[in-house]
């Protein structure tokens, strides 16, 4: 009781650090709105490893990745579960320079969605329906074309460890359409820090693991998603497994 409370506080800390040091970290970004996109996304980075230190030091949460050798060089297409908050902090330092593709709404998030702004993600509105697709084709090129790499999402939500939702194929129009190679991740954040929860729920070890590039050169976008379904599903069940029992939201 007493050590489930002890983490509780420490749970609570971190994310009141979290909010202080955004609340300060994000005007200093938004200063450097004319820097160029690397210079911006290189001051964010900063930020990111002080949380990562807080996260080790506060609530004893760490991480391992694996198959970091797999990353091919030059602009890829990552494609990962959301499971977590974590991840979308963490993964900025785990690999070379990305963009994420996200709701236009997470931009209008106070402080934070105005940080998020200043590293040019594509922003699409999910309610544009086929528009949408068009957007994240369009936007992913010409971020490609630029040498950077792009991170989606496939089931465009949060889903819980354990759960499942329906892979979206705008990601594999886009991996077709730029012929880049595509790179599946797998992950157990969701076991660590819930999705919809404010607070971290229990200390560990977070396993990142990362597959084998996928060639979409010559795939229809549907085959190209459904290889990233399989290789995903089945890694992300592992991890999990190999995490423990969890706690649904």
């Amino acid at each position: 009781m007493i050590g489930a409370l002890s983490f509780r506080l420490r749970a609570a800390c971190l994310f009141l650090v979290m909010v202080v040091s955004l609340i300060f970290f994000v005007p200093c970004l938004l200063t450097r709105w004319r820097s160029p996109l690397a210079a911006r996304y290189h001051f964010a980075n900063h930020w990111m490893h002080f949380f990562i230190g807080c996260l080790r030091t506060l609530v004893s949460i760490d991480h391992r990745v694996e198959g970091l050798q797999r990353l091919p060089a030059g602009p890829v297409i990552y494609f990962s579960k959301h499971q977590s908050t974590w991840e979308t902090l963490v993964f900025q330092t785990l690999f070379p320079h990305y963009v994420w593709i996200l709701k236009k709404e997470a931009l209008r998030i106070p402080v934070f969605g105005w940080g998020l702004a200043t590293l040019e993600p594509i922003a699409i509105d999910r309610k544009a329906g086929r528009d949408a697709v068009t957007q994240v084709k369009e936007q992913g090129l010409a971020r490609l074309r630029a040498g950077l790499s792009i991170l989606i999402f496939p089931q465009g939500t949060r889903v819980p460890p354990g759960e499942h939702a329906r892979y979206k194929l705008g990601g594999g129009i886009l991996a077709a359409a730029a012929g880049v190679p595509v790179v599946p991740i797998a992950h157990n954040a969701g076991l660590y820090w819930p999705s919809k929860r404010l607070l971290v729920a229990r200390p560990g070890t977070i396993r990142v693991r990362i597959g084998e590039p996928i060639d979409p050169r010559g795939l229809e976008p549907e085959e190209i998603i459904a290889r990233v379904e399989r290789w995903v599903e089945k890694n992300t069940t592992e991890l999990e497994a190999a995490g423990g029992p969890f706690e649904r939201p």
